[in-house]
């Protein structure tokens, strides 16, 4: 996992930086990239800052678009790294 969420992390940020730039509506890879975003920040360069954030991005992106599926992994990566930050 850390070796290939190395290789894949440009590709999540361009993927954010479509939506985040108006170029795109949130869809499916914006929701699957804010998740391995939350993945990469818990396992290969913990930052628990950026879990929240990314996990917090996903949950308000849906905007009255209901996504393919709502992640029970987001919310409870979220939850450890609020809990690391003693939040």
């Amino acid at each position: 996992l850390p070796r290939q969420a190395k290789k894949s992390l440009p590709s999540f940020e361009k993927v954010l930086a479509l939506v985040m730039d108006g170029e795109q509506a949130p869809q499916r890879g914006f929701w699957d990239a804010l998740e391995n975003m939350c993945v990469y920040h818990t396992r290969v360069d913990p930052n628990p800052k950026k879990v929240i954030e990314y996990g917090t991005m996903r949950s308000r992106s849906y905007n009255g678009v209901e996504p393919y599926a709502k992640s029970a992994k987001t919310p409870s990566l979220v939850a450890r790294a609020r809990k690391a930050l003693g939040e």
